[in-house]
């Protein structure tokens, strides 16, 4: 099958992840892909492992259309924000199928404005990523009756139990002996919000632990802002040692540092795919550390508690984990179960294969 991926920009992120991580899973079942985006990285397609005449990738729009209609798809797959109205006009051009996955809670070209009235009539299928956002379309879109749900699968050969390693520490300035909490996400879109909250609740942490290293993985427009708190807080308390590493492309040197990963969305699955405990970091705050009787209810359902909860219980939490190595393994141990069962990128791409051959 010929399958056209479209999507605003593919630089570092979750919604990016899922193209490559689905793009590669395609390849390898002999589909042909076509990518198209606005702006790509170039360290972004180093991703995609299969770079024979099976992958093509245009960068741009002009000439979009006549560069689609040669490689001819058999559907056209669209992704959030603008993206949606160029493929819907490409498919109206080519009378291709076309499908769409929601990677959020939002309802963008989707509503029930008129505009995304019209949109929603030319999607054929609406993939939500997870129960969550199902659930947020089934209330918002205006033909919630086309969703259905297929995970943000992982490549569970890549993410998979890694031990602690201590030794980079140093490098980065940090103290092997010390608590750390390394938070993994995109500085933007309010994702930002929970490294200042982390930032404030670190003394309390720190003394009670004797010490605490946080790792920040990620980037973001707010970088400068988060850099000059993180300085503030480092010099006013010797007992927090902060490093800021940018964006990874593979984090998982990282998180085989981290005692506890602080993220939420697709970076929390692949943090407890390699066996460590998520503190659920959402825009709104923190939801927890994710166990198995509240895993459905944050990763899955995106709701937790409905609310976040105080820094006070944070804290409390934080302590209970790193003062027990047995509940450590515990909650690492369920949490990673729970993810190589339900994540896997073969059965999300399986069902991914059904919805196209269902709808060409």
């Amino acid at each position: 099958m010929k399958i056209m991926h479209c999507v605003d920009e593919l630089h570092f992120g979750g919604l990016e992840n899922h193209i490559a991580l689905f793009t590669n899973e395609l390849l390898k079942r002999s589909h042909q892909v076509f990518l198209h985006a606005m702006t790509v990285s170039p360290y972004y397609l180093t991703k995609i492992k299969s770079q024979n005449k099976s992958f093509q990738y245009f960068i741009g729009e002009e000439g979009l259309l006549q560069k689609t209609a040669v490689f001819n798809p058999d559907i056209i797959h669209i992704h959030p924000f603008n993206s949606i109205y160029r493929g819907c006009r490409i498919a109206w051009e080519l009378h291709k199928p076309l499908i769409l996955t929601m990677h959020g809670l939002y309802d963008n070209g989707i509503d029930k404005s008129p505009k995304g009235r019209e949109t929603s009539r030319s999607i054929s299928r609406i993939i939500a990523v997870d129960q969550g956002v199902s659930e947020f379309l089934t209330q918002h879109a205006a033909e919630p009756e086309k969703v259905s749900v297929i995970r943000n699968g992982l490549d569970l050969s890549y993410f998979y139990p890694l031990a602690k390693t201590t030794s980079a520490l140093g490098i980065l300035g940090l103290k092997q002996d010390w608590f750390t909490i390394a938070l993994v996400s995109r500085f933007a879109g309010g994702k930002e919000l929970p490294v200042f909250n982390l930032l404030e609740i670190a003394p309390a942490i720190a003394g009670r632990l004797g010490g605490l290293n946080i790792i920040l993985v990620g980037d973001g427009p707010h970088m400068n802002d988060i850099n000059k708190e993180c300085q503030l807080l480092c010099a006013r308390n010797p007992r927090i040692k902060i490093a800021a590493v940018g964006m990874q492309m593979d984090v998982r040197p990282f998180l085989a540092m981290a005692d506890l990963v602080a993220s939420c969305d697709m970076a929390a699955t692949e943090a407890m795919a390699c066996r460590r405990p998520i503190l659920a970091a959402f825009p709104k705050g923190f939801y927890g550390i994710v166990n198995k009787n509240n895993f459905d209810d944050i990763v899955y359902r995106r709701c937790g508690t409905h609310s976040n909860l105080s820094n006070k219980k944070i804290v409390k939490q934080i302590i209970a984990l790193a003062s027990d190595k047995q509940y450590w393994d515990q909650v690492s141990n369920e949490s990673c179960k729970m993810v190589r069962e339900n994540y896997n990128i073969i059965d999300s791409v399986t069902q991914l294969e059904r919805v196209y051959c269902q709808n060409v």
